[in-house]
């Protein structure tokens, strides 16, 4: 058996871009399990926000597609590798080996894809028979069972440490307050919250919406009927939404692009120096045709989770805008309403005094809050519709539950190679 440390220069190249191929499938791997692990946006972040219902189906539908490319990139990755060590050891009649190094596998993930790929593949060897079938990776069933959070300074750890909490977030509303800070509280305090979500927080803690809540219990008891311009029923769809679970899960879609884009830089520089080794009308020239395949497809599934991760910050953008269009009305509208109320107490109040006149009062003033906040809604809704369309508004669209998603399909060459060609028949220059 020959370490493929050992061979001379050109089988020892061909051997080691083989096994930087199989480590790479092993990349392509864990994506499988970090995609759906830090796409679980928690269902209440979303909210009860009409329009983002077939946002959170999109978002979930892609993240799938996402889970489908890595999956068929694994598959082609640990298929190239295995054939071209099992080419050297053709080219060399020796029996082979090799250590895969995992420890540098995913550098452009802040340490987070590591996590994964320590404890799935740390120590892997290879072994290859020049006599037997070319070898295949070992895939993993699921994620590993003793994962740990990574620790550290970086910008995907510290996102990382604050999806690991984000589900508590609700809770916060209801912690005692002598209990002290929770771990979880302490972690997601770290991350900024958003603007819209921290002006709707404020009117409510402020004691607004409860003081409309008595408004409006105040005119069904007068028999009047506020159907979908109730204000309370507009501001309870939003009252779990937070935006930021979502932009936060969706900058760790950006992982997954860099990775790909890492993958795709060191499998070019290893073609470029087996083309300065290798050349035939066989094994060499298939691979190097299916090589521009690869990295093809590479260049395809980066863009589309980059695209993902970019849809996915949009779509909490804009929900953030809303919760901020919510209580910028709320606030206009408090005064009013406050005024009703006590245009109303006094008459309940007072003797033989006429109540459902400033009843009635406080119900068109409801109703007014609740139009107002529809429109706003319609509006959001409008204008993320809209800018999907504008070339110029990248930025700001929306278009999770769209086709541009879909999953990409590895290309056929017209040249008609495939993996089965690139494990014999080469030579050297």
């Amino acid at each position: 058996m020959t370490d493929i440390l050992d061979l001379p220069e050109g089988p020892q190249v061909l051997a080691t871009h083989g096994v930087e191929r199989w480590k790479d499938s092993y990349v392509a791997d864990v994506l499988r399990y970090y995609l759906p692990f830090i796409g679980a946006i928690p269902d209440s972040a979303w909210g009860d926000i009409p329009f983002a219902a077939p946002w959170k189906q999109g978002w979930a539908t892609q993240i799938e597609n996402r889970v489908t490319e890595a999956t068929t990139l694994r598959n082609k990755l640990g298929e190239i590798g295995g054939n071209l060590i099992y080419a050297a050891a053709i080219y060399s009649d020796s029996d082979l080996n090799a250590a895969v190094d995992v420890s540098n596998a995913a550098p452009a993930s802040d340490g987070v894809l590591q996590a994964w790929l320590d404890p799935q593949y740390s120590g892997t060897k290879i072994s290859v028979d020049p006599n037997d079938d070319p070898p295949r990776p070992d895939y993993s069933d699921g994620p590993p069972e003793n994962f740990e959070f990574p620790e550290g300074d970086g910008q995907d750890t510290e996102r990382l440490s604050y999806l690991e909490h984000d589900v508590n977030l609700g809770k916060q509303f209801f912690t005692a307050p002598d209990s002290g800070p929770m771990d979880w509280e302490v972690a997601l305090s770290q991350m900024p919250d958003t603007p819209g979500r921290i002006k709707l927080d404020q009117f409510i803690q402020e004691g607004h919406y409860a003081k409309i809540f008595d408004g409006v219990s105040i005119v069904i008891a007068n028999g009047f009927t506020l159907d979908g311009s109730n204000p309370i029923k507009i501001f309870d769809e939003c009252w779990s939404a937070q935006p930021k679970i979502i932009i936060n899960r969706a900058e760790l879609v950006h992982v997954v692009a860099r990775n790909y884009a890492n993958v795709n830089s060191r499998m070019e520089q290893g073609v470029t120096r087996l083309k300065d080794l290798w050349s035939s009308q066989g094994g060499a020239q298939a691979y190097f045709a299916l090589s521009t395949s690869v990295t093809g497809y590479l260049d395809d599934i980066e863009a589309q989770a980059t695209w993902l991760a970019e849809e996915g910050r949009n779509a909490g953008n804009a929900i953030d805008k809303l919760l901020l269009a919510y209580a910028n009305v709320g606030y206009e509208h408090i005064g009013t309403i406050i005024e009703k109320m006590q245009a109303y107490n006094d008459a309940v109040n007072g003797t033989f005094a006429d109540v459902k006149t400033p009843a009635e009062a406080l119900f068109n003033a409801l109703k007014g809050l609740g139009d107002v906040l529809l429109n706003e809604e319609r509006s959001a809704n409008d204008m993320a519709q809209a800018e999907s369309q504008v070339a110029d508004a990248a930025d700001h669209s929306v278009e999770l539950d769209s086709s541009k998603g879909n999953a990409e399909v590895f290309p056929e060459g017209d040249d008609g190679y495939g993996v089965d060609d690139i494990d014999s028949g080469w030579s050297p220059n």
